[in-house]
């Protein structure tokens, strides 16, 4: 109780026993021992020293869009960063964002200073400090080809850090168990009208082919070499499999949905499945991309 009062001092916003199923794009999760929203550095970078000292697991929130949160939830302090941390500003063809700002606010701020090279992002849920340590990517396009710098909270301190000191692989980077504060992106200028039509083409193009009007996590699996996940799946006849109130997109078979009622566990068994039939029809061991929070590890794959 001594380190949640603490915890209350030193972060305002601060509330117990918090369903994660209100801060996930799945609409799944049990409760979080503790949720805090940070209003600034000084608030985030605190309260993370008090969970390290007091030994308490922590876990960065972005905008929910890449986990699935267990049935059970999460014992430990779930820090969100998209709540309040999430400014955003430009000069010439640079935009520094909080790391709780979201992919789509980028976004709109790159078209209205006609700044050009981040349209294929247009829609990408999740947030700018998310987007980094996973390399988000879409249409052929990954954040790591706009990162200029970023602020990083490592060691105690706050350490800004150039490109030259990060690296990027395919869902990854080597900003991976890091907490991101905030980046500065560099773009090209272009022409608004222009950036403006290819941001729609890419937003329509993303709204007949993905299953955005259900709750999901997006892309469940990582690509595997030379192939597609929702392909396999596909090709495995797993369209409209389900599993309790999870259900593989009809839409997109890369896709797990929530058709209103689903848990964890139905998500869970689901992907399962799909691993399995993937893995028995075409020897192929499918790599999950969402983030699996409050799991005991043996019940995972």
């Amino acid at each position: 109780m001594k380190t949640i009062e603490e915890i209350k001092k030193a972060v305002m916003a601060v509330k117990l026993d918090e369903p994660m199923s209100s801060h996930t794009y799945y609409k799944i999760g049990g409760p979080a021992r503790i949720y805090a929203a940070p209003a600034s550095i000084l608030e985030l970078t605190s309260l993370i020293s008090i969970c390290e000292r007091a030994e308490i697991e922590y876990f960065i929130l972005g905008n929910g869009s890449n986990i699935l949160v267990s049935d059970e939830g999460f014992d430990g302090c779930v820090i969100d960063m998209s709540a309040n941390m999430k400014n955003i500003s430009v000069s010439g063809e640079f935009i520094t964002a909080d790391a709780g700002c979201t992919m789509n606010k980028v976004a709109k701020a790159a078209l209205k200073n006609s700044l050009s090279g981040f349209e294929e992002l247009t829609g990408v849920p999740g947030t700018v400090g998310g987007a980094l340590i996973m390399n988000a990517g879409c249409y052929g396009k990954e954040i790591s080809e706009f990162i200029y710098e970023a602020n990083i909270f490592k060691d105690g301190s706050v350490v800004r850090i150039g490109r030259d000191q990060m690296t990027f692989g395919y869902r990854d980077s080597s900003l991976r168990g890091m907490t991101v504060l905030s980046a500065v992106l560099r773009l090209d200028k272009g022409v608004k009208s222009e950036i403006e039509e290819k941001m729609n083409d890419i937003m329509n193009k993303r709204k007949l082919s993905q299953p955005i009007h259900l709750p999901s996590c997006g892309s469940v699996f990582k690509r595997p070499k030379d192939n597609y996940a929702g392909k396999l799946i596909e090709d495995c006849g797993l369209k409209g499999r389900s599993a309790g109130g999870a259900m593989v997109s009809n839409m997109h078979a890369g896709f797990i949905v929530n058709t209103g009622n689903a848990t964890a566990g139905d998500v869970l068994e689901l992907i399962k499945i799909i691993k399995n039939e993937v893995y028995n029809r075409f020897n192929i061991m499918l790599e999950e991309e969402v983030i699996f929070v409050g799991f005991k590890r043996e019940g995972l794959i």
